[in-house]
């Protein structure tokens, strides 16, 4: 299909504003409602491509199907995250449980999976042999068309993302304090997030810049301009069964990449050479 013929439908998930930086139940719930208010224009369709997480949308695929549409599914994550996060709340377990069941019935619903990570193939395969490894990237072309922009006079290090506790954002600012001509670069944190007023307090009388919630075009031409791009995550079971889109946009960007070796975005900046 030419994009003549492609109709992209955008459904809320960011119940409490868009400078929430992580995704709770209630975003999720806004989610689900607005995927049975879009069946409707969704059957004008041949076929129907779901890029969420694949629990969303599994109550409209029955429908679609009655109707000859055909269904496909580009799964980013499993909701085996949920069972890896460390809480033991019954409320907790249950959502998991059946945000579980939706998930592997969509799968077995799907004309198509495509998978971005092998981890995701591996699992789904079993249960929908057109399980296919498509993964993620960066659109080249549109970083390639974005300015350079420096914030600096010195060398930047720089980390692009949320700022939260296991993407090892602290690991990085201690990485930053440790080093003997400390005086010669500006480290800097582009997003928001739960760990943002505690580095800003560590991070006093450093040269450390924090640019709060940005939008992605500024992010990338100040990542273009970097002296290095640095991926900390923490070891975690969730990175080796997903396939962070950071790590293709750091690679597009042409700049030298630092990154702990605690998930597939490892691998890949290894395969490439790119760190």
């Amino acid at each position: 299909y030419g994009d003549g013929h492609v109709r992209r439908i955008y459904a809320p998930y960011m119940a409490r504003g868009k400078r929430v930086a992580t995704v709770g139940i209630l975003d999720h719930i806004v989610y689900t409602v607005a995927a049975f208010f879009h069946t409707m224009e969704a059957l004008r369709c041949d076929v129907a491509i779901y890029f969420a997480p694949s629990y969303f949308h599994t109550l409209t695929m029955p429908l679609l199907k009655l109707f000859g549409k055909k269904t496909c599914i580009v799964s980013v994550d499993p909701q085996q995250i949920l069972k890896d996060r460390s809480s033991r709340s019954p409320l907790h377990y249950m959502y998991y449980a059946f945000s579980r069941f939706l998930e592997l019935a969509s799968v077995r619903l799907a004309d198509s999976v495509f998978a971005v990570s092998e981890y995701l193939e591996k699992e789904y395969k079993p249960i929908n042999a057109r399980t296919y490894y498509t993964p993620n990237g960066a659109d080249t072309e549109y970083i390639k068309s974005i300015k350079k922009r420096k914030i600096s006079k010195k060398p930047a290090i720089v980390f692009f993302g949320s700022l939260d506790k296991h993407r090892g954002v602290d690991m990085l600012l201690d990485a930053y304090k440790r080093l003997p001509d400390r005086e010669r670069y500006t480290l800097v944190f582009l997003g928001g997030g739960r760990e943002e007023q505690s580095l800003r307090e560590a991070a006093k009388d450093m040269d450390v810049h924090f640019s709060g919630f940005i939008d992605h075009k500024s992010a990338i031409a100040i990542c273009k301009s970097a002296h290095l791009l640095v991926i900390p995550f923490r070891k975690s079971p969730i990175l080796y069964k997903t396939s962070p889109i950071k790590t293709f946009e750091y690679i597009a960007c042409g700049v030298p990449i630092i990154v702990t070796d605690t998930g597939s975005h490892a691998g890949i900046i290894k395969d490439l050479g790119a760190g």
